[in-house]
């Protein structure tokens, strides 16, 4: 079957950030090849999406019949995240291409969930099918060893993010919370969030206004993470939070998906004392591809200007991207289904709630070059927008990928014991 709409809007995507890129033929040359050549990761991405014409129709049954929001998203999302493209030859086709599109070697995606124990078990149960799944192009990376096995083999290496911290209630008491992210760590999980936008256990997340730092408990979670092997994971933790972490934290740190607060005060970006401090630990921040984090009407160009700034400010070993941006793959046009509108989300179902998005303020406006041009099929441009700015080989090496494997691999050097 024909993937022409597929095709257009990945050349949609490459037209619109070479018009902000402005780099000359000799730079586009150079840095396309360059970027086949180096180990590219990002710092936090999803995994493409496929809506099949069949889950189109069971998700529009289950509307017909009065399902709530709360029974139709997890099927959603369980459809179009993983069983679409595992049993759909059409979607599958257009799943590889989009996956194919970026040229990465390796992708750090969430797995466990922001909300609860309960969600993160569901999500990852539907991680662990993808995998299996889709296991001839992908596979999922639990050390530095399996990123480089996977990419001998020209398969996508995923390592396993939880957007929190087990400490959203629910738990017994101490011993209860490190036995829990012992699970996760079993799971495959080597990089955690400590807090989502609001306050848990661990400590405030970036949108509370107290910005209260990491909590005892907090305290102890981190040294618990530092023992077994995990990557610390700051992006949506406030202030001192972060601060905080950075300084317990033996091992160094991220912010996976963020901005710098200094270019765009946007409250899921980091102070220079944030960044400061992540790096001084020899942690990581990663740039990410939202428009509403970047600026008013924000392109790729304003992704680099992100990266250029944290670059001046702790130097090319401590900056990556981590575009938190995803694939939506368009169905067929044969088979667009007649789904009815979703049911809307009470503001205090989950998907809503722990975002706590309405506390933060509107989103800047983005126009639709801008947001084209900061696809994450356009990688390979990102790589050619750091070239024509003047960064060496050597520098853009480790922004795109390099940096995360020093981090990884000093994290699994501090392990004291196997989960």
């Amino acid at each position: 079957m024909s993937s022409r709409r597929l095709d257009s809007l990945i050349e949609e995507a490459k037209e619109s950030a070479l018009k902000y890129i402005g780099a000359g033929p000799e730079d586009l040359e150079k840095g396309l090849e360059l970027h086949k050549t180096i180990f590219t990761c990002d710092l936090f991405g999803f995994l493409p999406r496929t809506f099949s014409k069949k889950a189109q129709e069971s998700i529009a049954e289950m509307i017909r019949n009065g399902a709530s929001y709360q029974e139709v998203q997890p099927m959603r999302y369980v459809l179009t995240f993983v069983s679409s493209h595992i049993y759909d030859p059409y979607c599958r086709e257009e799943y590889l291409k989009a996956i194919r599109a970026p040229q990465l070697d390796c992708t750090i995606m969430p797995i466990g969930s922001e909300k609860s124990l309960h969600d993160s078990l569901h999500r990852i149960s539907w991680y662990i099918q993808l995998f299996d799944g889709m296991r001839e192009y992908m596979t999922k990376c639990i050390s530095v060893d399996d990123i480089e096995s996977a990419r001998k083999e020209g398969k996508l290496a995923v390592i396993c993010n939880a957007n929190c911290a087990p400490a959203q209630g629910g738990l017994l008491d101490g011993m209860d919370a490190h036995h829990w992210i012992d699970i996760f760590y079993r799971f495959g999980v080597r990089v955690m969030h400590l807090t989502y936008n609001r306050r848990n256990w661990v400590g405030d997340g970036c949108l509370e206004p107290a910005n209260g730092g990491l909590s005892l408990h907090g305290q102890d979670v981190v040294k618990h993470l530092n023992r077994i092997g995990v990557i610390i994971d700051t992006a949506h933790s406030g202030e001192r939070t972060t601060i905080d972490a950075a300084k317990f934290s033996r091992t160094p740190i991220v912010a996976t998906h963020t901005t710098c607060k200094a270019l765009y005060d946007h409250p899921r970006g980091k102070t220079d004392d944030e960044i400061r401090a992540i790096a001084d630990g020899g942690g990581l921040v990663g740039i990410c591809a939202i428009p509403s984090f970047l600026g008013e009407n924000a392109s790729v160009k304003d992704l680099l200007d992100h990266v250029d700034y944290a670059v001046n400010l702790v130097g090319p070993d401590h900056v990556a991207i981590g575009t938190d941006t995803g694939v939506i793959c368009p169905p067929a046009p044969s088979e667009v289904s007649n789904t009815p509108p979703s049911p809307i989300p009470s503001p205090y179902s989950g998907d809503r709630w722990f975002g706590a998005w309405e506390s933060a303020p509107k989103p800047s406006p983005a126009s639709p070059e801008g947001k084209k041009s900061l696809a994450l099929t356009n990688w390979p441009y990102f790589t050619v927008g750091l070239l024509s700015r003047g960064y060496s080989k050597e520098d853009i090496e480790k922004i795109m990928g390099k940096n995360f494997l020093r981090v990884f691999t000093a994290v699994e050097a501090g392990k004291e014991k196997p989960a």
